[in-house]
């Protein structure tokens, strides 16, 4: 099976609640496309980079992530996350040049996928890619995040999702009443909650879901990326219930953070034990 993640790679430097800070590589297509490739997929990534985060893109490829487009439009992005409990604080260094939603439409055809999922990590992705006729009756799913980030106002009210079968934001990205909005103009929404688990919007019913996955992950970065790409592919893919592909995903989402949580780093400093 094939797989295209829509997503520009990220250099973090994410600082932990016991003062620890690490740059490590990072953005959806790192976490979402190791993810996949567990499960048998071949990677292909799709998004804007530059001399800032090459390193990143030696470690996707080294891990079966190829990068079907786009290098030297500009910088890169360069992100800042910092944790105080479960909460994260993010701010933006440095950025890439956007996508254009026709590129980005023939990139998709090109390659015809068996999954497709979205997910910016801030500009990268025009909204109007949403609407293109290159992901009509695809499996393709969307992350909110970057477009929370990018556009200003009330954001939700200007995306067309009626032609994405699967959503997901979370708690870092707006509240619960704009995902309930967002549920009557997406067929399927996965609001997560970290800690608190998730709430599923799907065939007209709402079900909460409590967190299921253990294991002492300090690291938080990315836990969503890996989430969203096993409930796309149990979902869509396997053709699971939205509710039964979330419980499944997190049977392996500890395994596969763990896992990353060496492989990210570039380096680390100061901190408590």
């Amino acid at each position: 099976m094939k797989a295209i993640i829509v997503s520009a790679p990220t250099l973090d430097r994410v600082t932990l609640a016991n003062g620890e800070t690490r740059l490590q590589a990072g953005g959806p297509a790192l976490y979402a496309g190791y993810t996949l490739r567990k499960l048998k997929y071949d990677v292909y990534a799709v998004g804007p980079y530059g001399p800032m985060v090459s390193s990143v893109v030696r470690l996707e490829r080294q891990l079966g992530i190829e990068r079907a487009c786009c290098e030297s439009m500009g910088q890169g992005y360069v992100f800042v996350h910092r944790y105080d409990g479960s909460v994260r604080r993010s701010s933006i260094e440095s950025t890439a040049l956007p996508l254009k939603a026709e590129d980005l439409a023939a990139l998709i055809d090109g390659q015809d996928p068996d999954l497709v999922i979205i997910s910016p990590v801030h500009c990268e992705v025009p909204p109007d890619a949403l609407t293109s006729k290159s992901i009509t009756g695809r499996r393709v799913s969307v992350d909110l995040q970057g477009f929370s980030r990018c556009m200003p106002g009330a954001w939700w009210e200007r995306l067309d999702l009626s032609n994405i079968p699967l959503v997901h934001l979370s708690n870092d990205d707006a509240s619960e009443s704009v995902a309930q909005f967002l549920s009557r103009r997406a067929p399927s929404v996965v609001y997560t909650l970290g800690p608190g688990g998730a709430i599923i919007f799907a065939r007209g019913k709402v079900t909460a879901i409590p967190l299921i996955y253990g294991g002492d992950i300090k690291d938080r970065t990315g836990l969503g990326d890996i989430s969203l790409a096993l409930v796309s592919h149990f979902y869509l893919v396997e053709g699971l219930s939205l509710e039964d592909a979330y419980i499944e995903s997190q049977k392996m989402i500890a395994t596969i953070a763990q896992e990353l949580s060496s492989l990210k780093v570039l380096g680390v400093m100061g901190g408590s034990p």
